[in-house]
């Protein structure tokens, strides 16, 4: 007589952690999006899935250092650049590691004929920085027949400053002409935010 209840409640028990680790699956695929992360945790964001948005600043609040570099970038930009600039402020990718950061960026187009300077929009406002005592990080210099990248460092906040424009076809054989309005063009982008040096 006692052999049924012992079977009984073996099986129960043995049964217990089958469904208890089919509930707690369930419960890891459907995370609660307001606990925050652990470290390591993979979480996939949907604003965040493709390059379009990615190249889109959602608004934050920036740390007053930050804001104070910003306020400066945007001051030395306008001086460097005779452009219409426009200033965004809060969380991105930026444009050269597609690193996120929390900042700004400034952009602007032009052409080339309204520079005066006729080495680039991008040592124009290199230069421009370094007037006022921002140092060159090498670690973000490229360069290319379609644009051109620098970084410069204040202390803990990096701009990036970087340019894009249509260089042509490398493999064309024709003989020089002057570029039409639309090859004269380029983009000029800065994006500011703090960034803890390596060493």
């Amino acid at each position: 007589m006692l052999r049924f209840p012992m079977r009984c409640c073996a099986a129960a028990l043995l049964l217990l952690p089958v469904f208890g680790c089919a509930r707690d699956s369930v419960e890891r695929r459907q995370p609660d999006a307001s606990v925050p992360s652990r470290p390591g945790d993979s979480v996939s964001h949907p604003d965040s899935s493709g390059r379009g948005s990615h190249a889109l600043v959602q608004p934050a609040e920036l740390p007053p250092g930050v804001r104070a570099a910003c306020d400066s970038a945007t001051v030395i930009v306008r001086k460097a650049l005779p452009l219409d600039i426009r200033r965004e402020d809060g969380r991105y990718f930026d444009s050269f590691g597609d690193k996120s950061r929390i900042g700004c960026r400034l952009t602007g187009g032009g052409s080339f004929n309204t520079l005066p300077d006729s080495a680039g929009p991008v040592d124009a406002v290199g230069g421009a920085f370094k007037q006022h005592g921002w140092r060159p990080d090498l670690r973000y210099e490229a360069d290319g027949p379609d644009g051109s990248d620098v970084g410069v460092r204040r202390r803990d906040v990096l701009c990036l400053v970087i340019g894009r424009w249509d260089g042509g076809d490398d493999e064309d054989t024709l003989p020089p002409r002057p570029p039409a309005a639309e090859e004269n063009r380029f983009d000029a982008i800065v994006e500011c935010a703090r960034d803890v040096t390596s060493n």
